[in-house]
């Protein structure tokens, strides 16, 4: 049995083939990179996080430009919020910056793991494995628990301005 050989073309060659033709296809297809992206956000109602957010926004001027997409919403109520992310999804927004109560905050991880949408937020972090949600606040309960017991505390006094901090302070005594 004779093994038989073929030239093999160099990548030069292959280059200056392939590349042109590729070329015009892209640009006669007309897809490219969009010049407007959507970034969805829900803030609560009566709040002023959304004229921050839009600020921001604004200060963007490249391409392609930011355009906001902002609901106000009851944040407490899971109907009032699976209504504004799926107005926030069916606008085409590829992220959504926004508030969730813990309350709500079980339903925006599953919507955002399953339609793979990112959601960016400084509300109080929740342990998650969920890679579509961005916690821009640190977890408290390690670095307390560690500074109880670095310096052998057995009283101390953890001053909060929301509900948020007694959740946190509840569940590190636990």
């Amino acid at each position: 049995m004779r093994l038989q050989s073929f030239p093999v073309p160099s990548v030069l060659l292959l280059r200056h083939l392939l590349l042109p033709p590729l070329l015009l296809i892209g640009l006669c297809s007309g897809t490219s990179f969009p010049s407007n992206i959507n970034i969805g956000g829900l803030f609560p109602t009566g709040s002023h996080e959304y004229e921050v957010f839009r600020f921001a926004l604004a200060q963007h001027q490249d391409i392609p430009k930011l355009v906001p997409q902002v609901d106000m919403v009851d944040t407490g109520s899971s109907f009032a919020m699976t209504y504004a992310f799926c107005s926030q999804f069916s606008k085409g927004v590829y992220a959504i910056m926004g508030l969730y109560d813990r309350r709500t905050v079980n339903m925006l991880m599953s919507f955002c793991g399953s339609l793979h949408v990112c959601f960016v937020t400084p509300s109080f972090p929740v342990h998650t494995n969920n890679q579509f949600v961005l916690q821009l606040r640190p977890q408290l309960q390690e670095p307390l628990m560690a500074l109880l017991d670095h310096f052998y505390w057995t009283r101390f006094v953890y001053m909060y301005s929301s509900n948020s901090g007694e959740n946190k302070l509840t569940c590190s005594a636990q």
